[in-house]
C-alpha cells in the first residue's frame, strides 16, 4: 500500500522533510488505512453477530420464562381448586355433622311409639334441608308439629295414660268387653288391654 508521501511524489508535489512530518502526522491523525478500516468492519460486523445471537438467545430464555409461568399459573390454579373443594368438602361435612346434632338435640325430649318411628320423624325432617343458625334448626318445632297432627301414632302422647285411665273409670267398675277394648284408638294402649284381658281373646 502506499503511503502518503509516495502519492504526493508521484503527483509531482515535493515536500520537504519538515513538510512531510507534519503531513504524516496529520494523516496518522485524521485517517485510517484500508486495511484497518476494513478490519474495523470486520470487528463491527463480528460484534454485531454476536450480539444478535445473545438477542436470540434472550428471546429463547425469555420465552421459556414465559413458558414456566405460564405453567406455574395453571399448577397455582389447579392447587387453588383443590384447595377450594377440600375447603368445600370438610365444610359439607362439619355442616352435616351440626345438622345430625342440632336433630338429635330438637327431638331429644321428644318419647315416640318405637324406633322406627323416631327415625322416620328424623329422617322427614332431614328432608326438608332447614337451614341451621346457631346451632339450631330454623322450623324445626314447626315440622315437629306438623308430623305429631299428621302421624300421631308415632309419638306417646302424655295425655293417653289419663284417657285410658278415665275410660276405665267411665266403666265403673265393670269389666271391659272386648269391643271397649277394639274401640281404643290409641294402639299402644290398646295392646295393654289386650294383655290385661287376655281371656277375652283366646
Amino acid at each position: 500500500m502506499k503511503n502518503i508521501e509516495t502519492i504526493m511524489s508521484e503527483a509531482g508535489i515535493e515536500l520537504t522533510d519538515e513538510q512531510k512530518d507534519s503531513v504524516n502526522k496529520a494523516v496518522v491523525e485524521n485517517y485510517i488505512t484500508k486495511a484497518e478500516h476494513t478490519k474495523k468492519i470486520e470487528k463491527a460486523n463480528a460484534e454485531t453477530e454476536s450480539f444478535k445471537t445473545k438477542y436470540e438467545e434472550a428471546n429463547k430464555s425469555f420465552d421459556a420464562l414465559k413458558d414456566k409461568e405460564t405453567k406455574w399459573e395453571d399448577e397455582r390454579a389447579e392447587l387453588n381448586k383443590k384447595v377450594e373443594e377440600t375447603d368445600n368438602h370438610w365444610k359439607g361435612i362439619m355442616e352435616a355433622r351440626d345438622k345430625e346434632d342440632a336433630i338429635n338435640k330438637a327431638v331429644e325430649g321428644l318419647e315416640f311409639s318405637s324406633n322406627s318411628a323416631k327415625k322416620s320423624v328424623i329422617a322427614e325432617i332431614k328432608s326438608k334441608n332447614l337451614s341451621l343458625e346457631d346451632g339450631k334448626l330454623i322450623g324445626v318445632q314447626d315440622v315437629i308439629d306438623g308430623l305429631k297432627e299428621s302421624d300421631p301414632n308415632a309419638f306417646k302422647s302424655p295425655s293417653n295414660p289419663k284417657k285410658f285411665t278415665s275410660e276405665k273409670k267411665e266403666a265403673k267398675g265393670k269389666e271391659m268387653t272386648k269391643e271397649d277394648i277394639m274401640a281404643i284408638k290409641n294402639s299402644a294402649e290398646r295392646k295393654e288391654a289386650i294383655a290385661q284381658n287376655k281371656d277375652l281373646f283366646m
